[in-house]
């Protein structure tokens, strides 16, 4: 395996390409729209597939030494078969490095025709599955919901090489059914390419993608992941490949993160990192989350670093256990405490949170006036509160100030 990552990035035109090379892209992966289940392409009635081939006949003989892989991570239905067989054959007579799938079946399909990444959007977690799929896939793609403990874990049990996506979108559902097509207000060229957005209403400001393509209906996360700030992990990881993902994005943004990341892995001094990671930071459509992580909670890793010294603190009462939005969360005490006792929340995701408990439950849902070491509580949800959060007791007279 080689010790510097390859940066890797999507491409879906010659101006794309152009670019990307140009800022120290070493892995081009070619994006389709007929082939690419993600796909930001807004469609048009005269694609073809053959239009790959012009696009990877240009790669190759403006950039002889650039890794090509086409992105084909669809999953296949009776209707693609055909589809599947003349992509074969354009593969097979076009100088492609790599065909990446994240259906079983294609790689099956595809792993006498060329070397196969397996591209698992989920799943894929761990060192027994890919130890499983290393003797057909000649690398595999990481999902995003693994830590970056169980990423090492894994490469030194497996020893095969492996990918992550270091910076962008985040799909959080996916379904075949498309529910945004055809929406009346829409031009007619997006009527199959909807970007529109949703709000939580618990958490303003928090605005999820909605994507509709030829292949069903997506909602990503109202985050990118963005793991600038994370060398040191990434350099521990001995990743094969950094995959960023800005498809759909403004060009300025996608050369931005391009510029980054490149930077990173020639490790330049920080004063010049700097101001890249600043334009990268100004120009994201959403907010950046840093760190590896699972999705639907930061890595304890990132915890532990804020929380460690609160740990040992005899001042720290217990731990959140679970979060039941608008109803309860559950303590697991570290010490006993009383009713109209006051808090104040620890974890990386909070700034100024405090809960005076006013009423609380044991485990049968009884109330109780308050809990000893080891019992497990329940007390009212507070918005912001979350999981694996530290409670710390503060005088009630500084909570009321």
């Amino acid at each position: 395996m080689i010790t510097t990552p390859e940066i890797i990035t999507f491409c879906s035109t010659k101006a794309e390409l152009d670019m990307a090379v140009s800022l120290g892209v070493d892995h081009v992966i070619l994006d389709h729209p007929l082939l690419s289940l993600c796909s930001f392409i807004p469609p048009k009635a005269t694609d073809s597939i053959h239009s790959l081939d012009e696009l990877i006949t240009y790669t190759k003989t403006q950039y002889p030494a650039i890794t090509i892989s086409v992105q084909c991570d669809i999953l296949a239905h009776q209707k693609d078969l055909a589809l599947m067989d003349t992509l074969a054959k354009i593969i097979q007579a076009n100088p492609v490095d790599f065909i990446r799938v994240q259906d079983l079946g294609l790689l099956h399909f595809f792993s006498d025709k060329v070397a196969v990444i397996y591209y698992a959007q989920m799943g894929n977690s761990s060192h027994v599955s890919i130890e499983q799929l290393k003797h057909i896939a000649s690398r595999q793609t990481l999902s995003m919901d693994i830590p970056y403990t169980d990423i090492c874990t894994i490469q030194e049990k497996t020893k095969t090489p492996l990918e992550i996506v270091v910076h962008g979108h985040c799909l959080i559902q996916y379904s075949q059914r498309r529910f945004l097509t055809g929406l009346a207000e829409e031009s007619a060229d997006h009527l199959n390419q909807i970007h529109v957005f949703a709000e939580d209403d618990d958490y303003p400001g928090r605005r999820f993608t909605f994507l509709d393509n030829p292949h069903g209906h997506f909602m990503f996360a109202y985050f990118d992941r963005c793991l600038l700030n994370d060398y040191d992990e990434l350099s521990a990881c001995k990743l094969t490949g950094w995959i960023i993902d800005t498809r759909g994005q403004d060009k300025d943004y996608q050369k931005a993160c391009i510029q980054a990341y490149a930077m990173l892995k020639n490790n330049v001094s920080e004063t010049v990192f700097e101001p890249v990671l600043t334009t990268v930071k100004t120009l994201a459509p959403r907010p950046l989350k840093p760190g590896f992580f699972r999705m639907n909670q930061t890595d304890k890793r990132r915890f532990k670093k804020v929380a460690h010294q609160a740990h040992e603190s005899a001042d720290i009462i217990g731990q959140v256990v679970d979060v039941i939005t608008k109803k309860r969360i559950t303590i697991l005490l570290k010490q006993s405490f009383k009713k109209g006792e006051c808090f104040a929340v620890i974890h990386p995701k909070v700034g100024q949170l405090q809960i005076e408990v006013t009423q609380c439950w044991d485990s049968d849902n009884n109330q109780c006036d308050g809990g000893e070491e080891g019992d497990l509580i329940q007390l009212s949800w507070v918005k912001g509160i979350q999981q694996h959060a530290l409670l710390k007791r503060i005088p009630k007279d500084i909570s009321s100030e």
